[in-house]
Parts: C-alpha cells; structure tokens; sequence
C-alpha cells in the first residue's frame, strides 16, 4: 500500500512540497513579497502524475495565501493560472 501523500510549506525553500514518506514528489515554488504571493513553477514527478498531486499543492498554498488579509496571488506558473480559473471560488485573490 503507498504511503499517504503529505503537503506542507517549506518556507525556507520558499516552496510547498509533496511527500510520499520522506521522498519529495512535487513542489510549488513560490516569491513572497508583502502584499503578494507570485508562484513561480509546479512540478510533479513524472511517475507520481494524475494522481491530484499538483492540484494539492496549488489548493492547499492558495488557501494559505487567504488566510493572510489583503494578499494576493499573481500566477506565473500556466498550471496555477489554469486551476485559478477552473475554480472560481479562489479567483478573488488574484492580483486585480
């Protein structure tokens, strides 16, 4: 049985990471500035995909990011962008 896939923000990478055990299978990386979070990259490993693994890592820092009043998000990476828009309930914390 594989183990659970875990996420969590390793904030001095300045990057979410996916892990299965100890093993990192997919990150986030992100540019933290005061006002704005700018995710720059996501990446899955090849033999970990479609599985819902990036799509975790961009709902679980998205959620992260609305915590914090008045920060936005700016999407440089196309598969953050993506999911933004396929969920619109997040759309509000895009950078106007």
């Amino acid at each position: 049985m594989p183990t659970e896939v875990t996420i969590s923000n390793n904030e001095g990478a300045s990057r979410y990471e996916a892990r299965r055990g100890e093993e990192v299978i997919g990150r986030l990386v992100y540019e933290q500035l005061p006002d704005r979070v700018i995710y720059t990259s996501a990446v899955v490993d090849p033999a970990q995909r479609g599985q819902g693994i990036a799509g975790r890592l961009v709902q679980t820092a998205l959620d992260d990011a609305d915590l914090i009043a008045g920060r936005t998000v700016v999407p440089r990476c196309p598969y953050v962008a993506q999911w933004i828009q396929d969920h619109p309930g997040y759309q509000e914390l895009l950078d106007a």
